[in-house]
């Protein structure tokens, strides 16, 4: 859905290839390497909704001077800029 052609054959195909590319690379393999070894904790009351509450949060998180929504909806409408 907002994924364009993958121009650049050394980036891994699957997620944005946009300017985000690079951050999201770097958290997918954040997460692989934390997965693979284990050095991780489950969260099993953690469920869409809660999910969906943390990225629309209107909180202000230390360090950040924008809302985890803002946040969020700045980054979507990023990616969907990138095809119009």
């Amino acid at each position: 859905m907002f994924f364009g052609e993958l121009d650049d054959k050394s980036k891994k195909p699957g997620f944005s290839n946009t300017k985000h590319y690079d951050s999201l690379f770097e958290i997918g393999e954040t997460l692989k390497y934390l997965y693979d070894n284990g050095k991780y904790n489950k969260m099993k009351n953690l469920d869409s909704n809660k999910l969906n509450d943390s990225v629309s949060s209107l909180e202000i998180y230390k360090g950040n001077k924008h809302t985890q929504r803002e946040n969020f909806e700045k980054f979507v409408q990023d990616i969907y800029n990138q095809f119009k």
